[in-house]
């Protein structure tokens, strides 16, 4: 019996907390300054109200239940509450303003929508992160899904409080998603160990020339970042990035020169075209950060391998920029 009068006690406690309107006092010289006062007075009792509610749940549950609304507590006073209405009176003799403000159970349908909207937008950015390859791109939007999962719970809370009959639920916790951009930011700030690989059908006199481009090019990339760089000669566990070259076609034409009246008006050249395959891969993701072509082409009178070196230098340098940006992970 007395285990029953306890529990109807409880149940009551915890109705008497909700589908009520939330009222806070403030004062102050001005009426701005009530109002300040006033609205974060509201939001104190806003948050009385939901540590109450998750005192009595923790009790009648036996810790059980509660850690469910634990999380939930520390919510509204940063966020922009809805639907807030405002009583001012002027105390003329003593030359100073109270302001009452307050939320009514009217304004339920307010909070009700903020919480879907929230739902609904923390579960597309979840889909995109799972369509994008891009971890920069992750870590933003797991940034913006944990940041609206705090405001989820606090709207969610306050149309409890105001009486919503209503089930709010979200797959994810914020734990997993805390837990997910902790593994993405471990990726991005550790230092970068690159392998440069240069594949593909060309002469071997070369390999050098576009090898010690490549590592130009990947040391310029990382001029401007705070991360740690080493390009090591052999693939080998510590390599974490592997960035390969390929030569998808190396073409050297000798252009004889053009006469006119038997006299050369062009001389002799060499003409030089050459086309790469760039692919950049984190050995911790599935699919490639960087997957494209580029080619360029150039001449020189003196010599096959000059045009050619010529092409190289132009082709790494068109596309600095452009890896530049793709690559800054």
């Amino acid at each position: 019996m007395k285990k029953i009068i306890i529990f109807i006690f409880t149940i009551a406690l915890f109705t008497l907390a909700f589908g009520k309107d939330i009222t806070g006092t403030g004062y102050g010289s001005t009426e701005i300054e009530a109002r300040e006062n006033a609205l974060n007075d509201l939001s104190q009792q806003i948050k009385v109200t939901v540590e109450s509610n998750y005192s009595s749940e923790n009790t009648f549950k036996n810790g059980e239940v509660g850690k469910n609304l634990k999380n939930n507590v520390n919510l509204f006073s940063r966020n922009e509450l809805l639907g807030v209405e405002y009583k001012v009176k002027k105390y003329f003799l003593r030359k100073k303003y109270r302001v009452r403000a307050f939320i009514t159970d009217k304004k339920l349908p307010l909070y009700e929508n903020k919480t879907e909207s929230l739902k609904n937008q923390i579960y597309l950015n979840m889909s995109k992160i799972e369509k994008t390859d891009s971890l920069p791109q992750k870590k933003e939007l797991l940034e913006k899904s944990i940041s609206d999962f705090e405001l989820y719970d606090g709207y969610k809370n306050m149309a409890s409080i105001l009486g919503s009959k209503k089930t709010f639920a979200i797959q994810y916790t914020q734990a997993q998603l805390k837990s997910q951009l902790s593994n993405i930011n471990a990726i991005l700030d550790a230092p970068r160990i690159v392998f440069v690989s240069v594949t593909g059908d060309f002469p071997a006199e070369s390999y050098n020339y576009i090898k010690n481009r490549s590592d130009d090019l990947i040391t310029k990339i990382f001029q401007s970042s705070t991360k740690k760089l080493a390009i090591v000669s052999e693939m080998d566990e510590s390599v974490n990035t592997v960035f390969n070259i390929n030569v998808n076609s190396y073409v050297i034409d000798k252009k004889e020169p053009i006469l006119y009246n038997n006299k050369p008006i062009t001389k002799e050249r060499f003409e030089a075209f050459i086309n790469l395959s760039i692919t950049a891969q984190n050995k911790e993701m599935d699919s490639y950060i960087i997957s494209k072509t580029a080619s360029a082409n150039s001449y020189d009178v003196n010599s096959r391998k000059s045009a050619m070196y010529k092409a190289i230098d132009l082709l790494f340098k068109k596309e600095e920029e452009e890896l530049k940006n793709s690559f800054s992970f």
